[in-house]
Formats: structure tokens, C-alpha cells, sequence
């Protein structure tokens, strides 16, 4: 069983020693909360299968229900996806980093377990600065929608807004 850690990190430039724990655990398989404009999310190495999969135990979270991908600049995105149109391009540069969530065909290097078996990737690039702050050469953030326990499923699909 892994050691919980408390790692106080209010301001990255500030506190390197712990960006690189917390990164270190991330890239060791570890979990980590992070804030991010909206709310605390526990994260893990999107692509460390058994790492989000101990995100979905901790959580109680069906393993369907897609993890969320955090990003720490836009420079990250087409590691991610297999193409990026144009309008995201147009949305990314305008409203990222924020809390914009955009759905977009994942690259074969984002495990099926991360998408919770979608062929999407949810991606987000949140602005609180300690959510972006990275462990040199680091890897990206599977972050959760929120650290508590998982209590409904989420809507995977929304209707069409208009006809």
C-alpha cells in the first residue's frame, strides 16, 4: 500500500523541490491531487495503465467513465490526438489554458484505459498554475473530475442542443 504524502505547493516558481516530488511520484506510478480552476483532481501519468486504473479504485469510478487529460502547454496536444482541426486550433488559442475540455481522436500512445474504451481523448489545459507545473521531461495528467469518491455516472454523450 502506497505512503500518503502531503506536498504544499502554493506557488511552482517558489517551490521547485515540490513539483519535482509530485512529479516524480506521478511518473513513478503514484497518485497526486491537483487543483485546477474548478475543482481538486486526483491525477495520475496518462499513460501509465495501472496508475489510472488505481485513479478509477480510489475513486470508485466505473471504468468507463473517460479521465480527463491535463495539459501544460499546447505544445503537448499532438502527442495526444491523431489530428487537430481547425476550430480546436482556434479554440485552444483562445480560451487555454482555462477550463475548456475539448474531445479529441487519441493517439495510439493514450492507453484505452485512459478514454475509458473511447477512441476520444478529453483534453484540458487548466490555468492554475500549480495543475500546469511539470516535473522537467514529465509526462501529462490524467486528471479526475473531482478527488471525491465517484457517486453517479457522468454523461459520456449530451444531446444535440439544437435540431
Amino acid at each position: 500500500m502506497m505512503k500518503t504524502e502531503l506536498i504544499r505547493i502554493y506557488d511552482p516558481a517558489e517551490d521547485a523541490e515540490g513539483v519535482l516530488r509530485a512529479g516524480d511520484i506521478l511518473a513513478h506510478g503514484g497518485l497526486v491531487a491537483i487543483p485546477t480552476e474548478t475543482v481538486y483532481g486526483l491525477a495520475a501519468n496518462a499513460y501509465d495503465e495501472a496508475a489510472v486504473k488505481a485513479v478509477y479504485a480510489a475513486k470508485g469510478r466505473p471504468s468507463d467513465n473517460p479521465m480527463i487529460v491535463h495539459i501544460a502547454e499546447l505544445s503537448a496536444l499532438p502527442e495526444l490526438v491523431t489530428a487537430i482541426p481547425e476550430n480546436a486550433k482556434i479554440l485552444a488559442e483562445a480560451f487555454w489554458p482555462g477550463p475548456l475540455t475539448m474531445v479529441l481522436p487519441r493517439s495510439s500512445k493514450i492507453p484505452l484505459t485512459t478514454t475509458g474504451g473511447l477512441e476520444t481523448v478529453a483534453i484540458r489545459m487548466p490555468s492554475h498554475p500549480v495543475a500546469r507545473a511539470r516535473h522537467p521531461g514529465g509526462r501529462c495528467a490524467a486528471g479526475c473530475p473531482q478527488r471525491q469518491p465517484q457517486r453517479q455516472p457522468q454523461p459520456h454523450h449530451l444531446p444535440p442542443l439544437c435540431g
